[in-house]
C-alpha cells in the first residue's frame, strides 16, 4: 500500500486552534508522489468531530501558490558624530495561483452546527501547465532567499469567537514537463576577437562559434554541443571549454539577490588539437583570410557537428528554467577560448538553455548521444513534411474520477461529500508584486462570463503582465470565439508587443507562430519586421523561421525582413526562406 503523508493542524501549526474545541482537521494528498504542473492534484479534507457544540457557517477550501524573496543590503546611517553600516532585509512576494475550491459542505454543516462524526471532503484541481516547481534557494546567508511554495488550506467559517478553526498543508509541486515539440536548435552568432600581446601588439584574431541541437533539455538528459574554433593568430590556444551555468536572480524593493553555479562542463581542447583547428597562423596566412567569408564555413561546421561533445544535465541541484518579475532562473552554456600570453582576450559564445522535467513519453531520454544526434540532425527534413501546422491544441477538458482512491483506515466509514473538480482553465494565475512579507488575503474564484472584461488588446496585455502563464493565455484566447475580433484586427506593432510580453524567452517563437497562424492571410512581412524589434536577440532567427510560412506577401516584400536581420541571421534562415518561397 502506498505511503500517504498526513499532518494534522497541530503538527503543521502548533498555534492553530484546529485541533481544539472538539474538531480535528487533516489535509491528505491522495498520491504518494508530488503533484505535477499540468496534472491533477487530488486529495481530501477529513474532519473528526467529537463534540456536539461545534459551530460553523461554511467550510472554505483554498489552494494557493506564492513566490517570495528576501534580499540583504546595507545602509550607512548616522550614529552620533560618526557613520556606521547596518544590515537591512527587503521582502517581496507575488501570488502565482489562488483559487477557492467550491466544496460541498451540506452533509457537514447542518443549521450552523456540525453533528458529531467523521467526515471526508474530497477535491481535485487540474493544475495549470505553467506553474513553476516548488523550490527554495538561499543566497549568501540563510536570511537571503527566493522560494516558491504551494498550500492547501481549510477554514471553518463561523467556528470560533476570536478566530476560525483552520488547518494548512504545504504541497510540493513538480514543474512542467518538456513539451512534445520538435527540437529547437540554436546556432550562436560567431565572435571574432582580436588577440593583442601586452595589450598593444596585434597578433591576429580567434573566431568561435557554437550550437546546441536543442535548447530545451530535460533534467538527466543529454545536451549535445557543437563548436567551431579558428585560430587566425600567432598565439597558441591553451584550451577550449564549454560550461553550463545556473543563474538565479531575485529582487525585492529595488534590491537584487543573485547566485551562480556551474552544473556541467566539457573540454574540447584535445579534440581540436588533434584536428589542427587550433594551430596558429603566420602573418601571411592571417592576412589572406576573409573573416566574413568564413561565416558560412563556421555555420556548416557547427551544424554538421564536426567538433561535438555532450554532457548530461544533473538532476540534483538543478532548478527548472523560470522567469517572472520577481524570480528568474536561467541556464546559459558558455563556450570559451583561452589563449596563451599576457593581456590577451578570451572569445566567448553564450547559448541560452531551457531546463525542465523530462517528458516520460520522450524516447530521446533513453537514447545515447549518438542516436539523439541523428534524430536532431534529421529534424530539418521532418519539418518539411508539414511546415504550416503549429501545435497549439485547445485547453484540455477533464472528467474527475468518481472516488478518492485512498482513505485512512480510521475514516473508511466517514460521511463523504461528492468529489469537487476545478479545471485549469477556470483558475486565475499570477498577480502583482507586493512589497513586504505578508501575502494579500485575496481568494480568486472563477469569474462568471458576465463578470469578465470585454475582449480587447489592452485586456490581453494586462493578463500577460500579471501572469506566469503567457503561453496558456494565448492558446485559450485563440480558441475563444469571443476574441476573434481582437486577433482579426491585430496590427504589426501589437503583434510585436505580444511577443515582447512573453516572460519565458523560450516561448517567444511558438507564441509568434501561433498568433501568426491565427491572424491568417493578412499576416505580412510587416509583422515579422515589427517582431524583430521586440524579440529577444537570440530568438530572432527562430521567430523568423517559425513565422515565414504564414507571410502572405513574402515573395514581394522579403527584402524588408532581410534588411532588419544581421548577416549571420540571414545565413541561418536562408533555408527557411527557400522553403517558404517554394511552398
Amino acid at each position: 500500500e502506498p505511503h500517504h503523508k498526513v499532518r494534522t493542524a497541530q503538527q503543521q501549526h502548533p498555534q492553530s486552534a484546529a485541533t481544539n474545541m472538539g474538531v480535528t482537521f487533516q489535509i491528505i494528498q491522495d498520491d504518494a508522489e508530488p503533484a505535477r504542473a499540468g496534472k491533477t492534484l487530488k486529495g481530501f479534507v477529513v474532519a473528526d468531530v467529537d463534540d456536539d457544540q461545534v459551530r460553523g457557517a461554511s467550510l472554505d477550501l483554498t489552494f494557493r501558490g506564492t513566490e517570495s524573496t528576501c534580499v540583504h543590503y546595507t545602509e550607512t546611517v548616522e550614529s552620533g558624530d560618526s557613520l556606521r553600516t547596518v544590515s537591512r532585509y527587503a521582502h517581496a512576494n507575488r501570488s502565482l495561483i489562488r483559487v477557492k475550491l467550491p466544496v460541498d459542505d451540506l452533509s457537514f454543516i447542518q443549521g450552523g452546527h456540525i453533528p458529531r462524526g467523521k467526515y471526508q471532503i474530497p477535491f481535485e484541481l487540474q493544475l495549470p501547465e505553467s506553474l513553476p516547481e516548488s523550490m527554495i534557494h538561499y543566497g549568501n546567508t540563510n536570511h537571503e532567499f527566493c522560494q516558491i511554495n504551494y498550500f492547501v488550506k481549510v477554514v471553518l467559517k463561523g467556528s470560533g469567537y476570536m478566530w476560525n478553526y483552520n488547518a494548512e498543508e504545504k504541497v510540493q509541486i513538480l514543474g512542467r514537463e518538456l513539451p512534445l515539440e520538435a527540437p529547437m536548435p540554436y546556432s550562436a552568432q560567431p565572435v571574432n576577437e582580436e588577440v593583442n600581446f601586452m595589450c598593444c601588439f596585434n597578433q591576429g584574431s580567434v573566431s568561435l562559434g557554437g550550437r546546441v541541437d536543442d535548447t530545451k533539455v530535460g533534467k538527466g538528459q543529454v545536451c549535445l554541443v557543437a563548436i567551431s574554433c579558428r585560430n587566425y593568430s600567432s598565439v597558441e590556444v591553451a584550451r577550449v571549454t564549454a560550461k553550463l551555468y545556473q543563474n538565479l536572480r531575485w529582487n525585492a524593493k529595488g534590491h537584487m539577490g543573485y547566485s551562480t553555479e556551474t552544473l556541467a562542463s566539457l573540454d574540447f581542447t584535445k579534440k581540436l588539437l588533434l584536428e589542427g583547428s587550433l594551430a596558429c597562423k603566420d602573418t601571411e596566412a592571417r592576412e589572406s583570410i576573409d573573416i566574413q567569408g568564413e561565416l558560412a564555413n563556421i555555420f556548416a561546421e557547427i551544424k554538421e557537428g564536426r567538433h561535438a561533445g555532450d554532457f548530461r544535465i544533473p538532476i540534483a541541484g538543478t532548478y527548472s528554467t523560470y522567469s517572472s518579475g520577481l524570480i528568474t532562473i536561467s541556464h546559459v552554456l558558455e563556450i570559451q577560448v583561452a589563449t596563451d600570453g599576457m593581456c590577451v582576450g578570451s572569445p566567448t559564445v553564450s547559448i541560452p538553455v531551457m531546463i525542465a522535467n523530462p517528458n516520460p513519453q520522450e524516447e530521446a531520454a533513453a537514447q545515447n548521444a549518438q542516436e539523439a544526434s541523428a534524430i536532431v540532425h534529421s529534424n530539418d527534413e521532418k519539418k518539411d513534411e508539414d511546415p504550416y501546422t503549429p501545435s497549439y491544441p485547445p485547453p484540455p477538458t477533464y472528467q474527475p474520477e468518481p472516488e478518492v482512491t485512498y482513505v485512512p483506515p480510521a475514516y473508511e466509514d466517514a460521511i463523504q461529500s461528492p468529489v469537487v473538480f476545478v479545471p485549469s482553465y477556470g483558475v486565475q494565475t499570477g498577480g502583482p508584486i507586493v512589497d513586504g512579507e505578508e501575502e494579500p488575503e485575496v481568494v480568486y474564484e472563477a469569474p462568471s462570463p458576465e463578470d469578465l472584461p470585454a475582449p480587447s488588446f489592452e485586456v490581453l496585455i494586462k493578463a500577460m503582465a500579471n501572469s506566469v502563464a503567457d503561453w496558456d493565455i494565448i492558446v485559450s484566447k485563440i480558441h475563444d470565439e469571443a476574441w476573434n475580433s481582437v486577433f482579426d484586427s491585430l496590427t504589426p506593432l501589437q503583434f510585436a508587443r505580444i511577443i515582447e510580453q512573453v516572460d519565458l524567452d523560450f516561448d517567444q517563437p511558438k507564441v509568434a507562430e501561433a498568433v501568426a497562424h491565427r491572424i491568417g492571410d493578412s499576416f505580412s512581412c510587416a509583422y515579422v519586421v515589427a517582431a524583430l524589434e521586440t524579440t529577444n536577440e537570440w530568438n530572432r532567427a527562430t521567430v523568423v523561421e517559425k513565422t515565414l510560412p504564414r507571410v502572405a506577401d513574402l515573395r514581394e516584400n522579403q527584402e524588408s525582413i532581410k534588411q532588419a536581420m544581421t548577416e549571420w541571421e540571414k545565413l541561418v534562415t536562408e533555408r527557411a526562406f527557400e522553403k517558404a518561397l517554394n511552398a
